[in-house]
């Protein structure tokens, strides 16, 4: 299901101190996520092109940290501007996801859904104004920078915290139906059955509400013909 592996992805986006070592790992697995929700709107489909970007510039902040710890001062200049694209990328691929579950929620009639990531929208501004911060000319400024910084950080963490729950919300009500159904093998703990019973009844209502108003477009288009 694409929005748990979303949530897994976006988890890791909470180290802010480590980034270049977990990045490659957040990329990676919201690359899987929005692969499998790019069909649903063009937000994911979107997201899905941005994640691709930020999996190979998480692979280059790995490589130049390692490379870094083994030749002290090599890359010094690349880590110092590294986080400037690092928080524009993940500003863009926080923008796609909401208006993402947005799209998808209002179809859904999960109007709380929808307006919790509309809500949320306008504080991913949060994201650019961390790149601007990170400019290594604006430490000169000393103590005034220092504090908002650390007033930003603290915001951003909400932010990521409120993002999260969305992403979960959106797991819990909106089931997407897979691409093919394969059949599987009954579990040996009751409890699995019945979520794997549950997740098949939400993606059957979900695949049945989707032909419903696929129905009604095409009722309406022959109307006006």
């Amino acid at each position: 299901m694409g929005f748990g592996t979303l949530f897994i992805g976006y988890f890791f986006l909470i180290n802010i101190s480590y980034f270049q070592y977990t990045d490659i790992i957040a990329g990676a697995v919201m690359l899987l996520a929005l692969y499998r929700l790019s069909w649903v709107n063009r937000p994911f489909y979107t997201g899905c092109a941005f994640s691709v970007v930020f999996t190979l510039f998480s692979l280059l902040e790995l490589l130049s940290s390692v490379v870094d710890i083994f030749i002290p001062g090599s890359v010094g200049i690349m880590l110092d501007y590294i986080a400037m694209p690092r928080y524009i990328l993940i500003f863009a691929l926080t923008v796609c996801i909401l208006m993402g579950i947005r799209e998808v929620a209002r179809e859904v009639d999960a109007r709380e859904l929808s307006e919790r990531a509309r809500r949320s929208l306008p504080f991913t501004v949060i994201y650019p104004l961390m790149a601007v911060l990170e400019l290594p000319a604006l430490s000169a400024l000393g103590r005034a920078v220092a504090i908002i910084s650390i007033v930003v950080i603290i915001a951003l963490l909400i932010l990521i915290a409120i993002n999260l729950v969305t992403i979960y919300r959106a797991y819990m009500q909106i089931c997407m139906p897979d691409e093919r159904v394969r059949e599987e093998r009954k579990s040996r703990f009751g409890f699995v059955n019945k979520f794997r019973e549950h997740e098949e009844a939400r993606s059957r209502e979900y695949a049945e509400y989707k032909l419903n108003k696929k129905a009604e477009r095409d009722k309406k288009k022959n109307k006006k013909k």
